[in-house]
């Protein structure tokens, strides 16, 4: 049996605790590297945590968040 991605294991983490992916946004470019956000809620309250944009969109795509660039 094939191991679960990072990003699937991540959506069921967030399913058994009750959290929701409420969206992804990659924003910055610093030398040449894209920096990616991710914003979730749990318990009414509302997170922020930065991710790698490959990480973060495959997530909010398994989850079905929606994507956000600037």
């Amino acid at each position: 049996m094939a191991r679960p991605m990072t990003y699937n294991f991540i959506a069921s983490l967030l399913e058994a605790i009750g959290a929701e992916l409420e969206e992804a946004r990659v924003e910055a470019l610093k030398e040449e590297v894209f920096y990616g956000w991710r914003n979730y809620a749990s318990g009414g309250r509302a997170r922020e945590v930065d991710a790698r944009p490959s990480d973060i969109l495959a997530l909010a795509v398994r989850t079905g968040s929606p994507i956000f660039c600037r």
